[in-house]
């Protein structure tokens, strides 16, 4: 499984693949010119056969879903930390939040006079975050010679899904988070449903859209968080579905408007779009 992602092959020909997270063999699901998905038949995981692209996380990027909502991501980041502390105690300490992007969580947790890190592969991103005090470090996370148990609180939000190897990428907080520390993942839930619907929407030619395809590259439910946390040695103490910010809360105009149709017509067929997991380190 290691070096899955992005490997030389022609998937527009292979219709099973190995799970890159268990081993399993994945059927496709659902494809579009270039694209195609995968899903586990053991843990259920829809995985894409191509390599993740840094280059969509631009300033452009950041400005227009970031910057420009930032109060409003801010609002509902905290209404999701309120929902996770039903369940576990947030300690005061050391936080790292991986793929921090325009430091919103960093901003809470300044307030909350936690102290905490962001990393993130933008530069744009670490711009921004470091123009505003905030305590950033540019690049990926297997290259950041973090100490062991450093962190009492490792944050992934709308991370997970976009790494090519991410059982690795968790082993590697696992190292770094202390024994009684917190992983906090959230990332989208595409359930097989909504693939089965972009099959329907494949003459668009833009199907791929509704899919985060080609941002994202896994797509976890309930069960496959479960199981790729138990695979990179975490205990998970709690899991459930949340819903994200709607695009037309984040931008207004009429193609936005028409994406927030289709969002509300998804969510009536495929229910919450947003999954989170909080995990403990296996001892």
């Amino acid at each position: 499984m290691e070096g899955w992602a992005g490997c030389d092959m022609d998937t527009d020909k292979i219709q099973i693949l190995d799970c890159p997270i268990c081993g399993y063999y994945s059927g496709r699901i659902w494809s579009e010119t270039i694209y195609h998905a995968f899903r586990c038949k053991k843990c259920g995981v829809i995985f894409c056969g191509h390599k993740a692209s840094r280059f969509l996380y631009d300033e452009d990027y950041f400005c227009r879903w970031y910057i420009k909502p930032f109060q409003k991501r801010k609002r509902y980041l905290k209404k999701i930390l309120r929902k996770i502390e039903k369940f576990v105690e947030l300690p005061e300490g050391n936080y790292l939040d991986v793929g921090c992007g325009a430091g919103i969580f960093l901003d809470i947790a300044k307030e909350n006079r936690w102290q905490a890190t962001g990393m993130d592969i933008s530069t744009a991103a670490v711009d921004y975050c470091r123009k505003k005090n905030l305590n950033v470090i540019p690049g990926d996370l297997a290259e950041s010679g973090f100490q062991s148990e450093q962190f009492d609180v490792v944050s992934l939000f709308d991370v997970i899904a976009h790494l090519e190897n991410p059982v690795n990428y968790l082993r590697e907080i696992r190292r770094i988070i202390k024994s009684s520390g917190v992983l906090i993942i959230k990332t989208p839930r595409h359930p097989p449903r909504l693939f089965h619907i972009a099959c329907f929407l494949r003459f668009t030619r833009k199907s791929r859209v509704i899919l985060h395809i080609p941002a994202q590259i896994f797509h976890f439910n309930e069960c496959s968080l479960r199981k790729i946390c138990s695979l990179s040695g975490f205990d998970t103490v709690s899991v459930f579905r949340t819903n994200d910010l709607p695009c037309f809360f984040l931008k207004h105009g009429p193609v936005d408007m028409v994406l927030t149709f289709l969002y509300l017509f998804l969510k009536i067929f495929c229910g919450d779009d947003s999954v989170v997991a909080i995990c403990r380190k296996k001892l």
